[in-house]
């Protein structure tokens, strides 16, 4: 029996074939890259094996999700990449009239990953994927064929519906609801912990390892996500303009790069979305986000850009200057006066701090205080447990309800902070504690 296997490249995932006797058969994959043009709009290119541009992946990413938020198309250009693998190491020609029941079982176990015997091939496809990312590519894909294939009812979009009635009782009138869901879909356990976060007392360890160790950048940093609640990229994409007295704009400029994109406000594609009208109004889906600060931040703040921006280190090293020039320059969109600049920046390049650098140095910290995330938090990145200790904090320690909550953290609704009034093991841990030194007081106890 012969096995395929996969190794990862700079462009991409290579799956190659081997006979049962250990030779190479086949050696294929869909490889990609980012570029950018004289506009400095970004595409996302699918080549395949060859070298050749596939055109419809490449009119799907740069065309269909042209204006979407780069995350987004980053997301559909992984999951192509996968597909136009899967394609053609089982040599699925018709892909293009949508899959068969048997090819979508087959694409299933591909994107799965991981050790599987078959009954023709053998597969040691790498780490296995959750079945929560294998569920995103399939989001994908079934846009990929409405809108590049105009297929609606091919084996990936077929639908269940489950129908059910609430409410009612006596005298009462119940109603029907329907929910619908994607039978290809895979089952996602969803736990009720908690995600990770970051405790007061944490916080606390980390802020005096900084002022021992570190400088006010690491500070600010840490205070804006953990006090204030702001996302590592709209921290690291807050520029001059954006610190009004007691306010922070949360928005998206031109000039951004990935890693300082702000979730729920307007994406920016061209220098004339700063003339439409959302750009210039509030809330999510708008152009900008407040969030308050106290003057302590605010000071904290001022601070760090006086002592990041020393003139003599600029005017002794004319590279820095040409790097703050040429790379921390941030477009300036509002009646702000003078040149505006991206506030955090790299110590020895004076270029905008990157997400990268930001969790290199985050990592150092941890060490430092002894912390150690989980594998699955420390993927997804460090900073989000500062979000999540923000939370936290304003929800069992300053009480605030699930719509002050999500007020808090600039959300739409409601749905997305419930999570954080379910109980983790260690806060049942504490409860079970306090219960039974309380049942003890009373003249009950569970000793021997």
């Amino acid at each position: 029996m012969g096995v395929i296997t996969a190794r990862e490249s700079r462009l991409g995932t290579i799956y190659e074939k081997y006979s049962s006797s250990g030779d190479l058969i086949q050696q294929t994959g869909a490889m990609g890259f980012i570029i950018k043009d004289k506009l400095e709009r970004t595409h996302f290119i699918l080549v395949d094996w060859n070298g050749i541009r596939i055109k419809d992946a490449n009119k799907y990413l740069n065309v269909t999700l042209m204006n979407k938020s780069y995350k987004k198309r980053e997301s559909a250009f992984t999951a192509l990449k996968h597909l136009y693998a899967y394609v053609k190491i089982f040599n699925v020609s018709n892909y293009q009239k949508g899959l068969s029941e048997i090819e979508l079982v087959n694409l299933t176990n591909f994107l799965k990953g991981g050790k599987k015997r078959g009954t023709i091939w053998d597969f040691d496809l790498g780490p296995i994927r959750r079945n929560e990312t294998v569920n995103k590519y399939f989001a994908v894909y079934r846009d990929f064929y409405v809108k590049i294939f105009y297929i609606k009812d091919s084996t990936i979009q077929a639908t269940y519906v489950v129908s059910y009635e609430s409410g009612g009782g006596f005298l009462g009138h119940a109603d029907k609801k329907t929910v619908e869901g994607f039978e290809s879909n895979l089952k996602v356990f969803h736990t009720e912990e908690l995600p990770e976060y970051i405790t007061f007392e944490q916080y606390e360890m980390i802020i005096k390892v900084i002022e021992e160790k570190y400088t006010l950048r690491e500070k600010v940093l840490i205070n804006l996500m953990y006090r204030f609640g702001l996302r590592l990229g709209e921290a690291l994409g807050l520029t001059f303009e954006d610190v009004r007295g007691n306010l922070l704009f949360i928005r998206n400029r031109f000039t951004d790069k990935p890693y300082q994109s702000a979730k729920s406000v307007m994406n920016i594609k061209s220098r004339d979305d700063y003339n439409d009208p959302t750009y210039h109004a509030k809330g999510n889906g708008g152009g900008f986000q407040e969030v308050v600060i106290d003057s302590e931040m605010s000071l904290l703040i001022e601070d760090y850009i006086d002592e990041s921006r020393d003139p003599f280190l600029l005017s002794k090293y004319p590279k820095k200057r040409e790097n703050y020039e040429k790379d921390a320059k941030a477009d300036r969109v509002t009646d702000y006066q003078g040149q505006n600049y991206y506030i955090f920046i790299n110590r020895g390049l004076y270029t905008p701090l990157s997400g990268k650098g930001w969790g290199d140095i985050l990592k150092e910290i941890f060490k430092e205080v002894g912390l150690e995330p989980d594998v699955e938090t420390k993927k997804k990145g460090l900073s989000h447990l500062f979000r999540h200790g923000y939370a936290m904090f304003r929800a069992h320690v300053m009480g605030h309800n699930e719509q002050e909550l999500a007020d808090d953290l600039r959300h739409s609704g409601t749905h997305t902070v419930m999570r954080y009034y379910k109980p983790n093991a260690k806060d049942r841990a504490v409860t079970l504690r306090k219960q039974n030194e309380a049942m003890k007081r009373g003249g009950i106890s569970f000793g021997e």
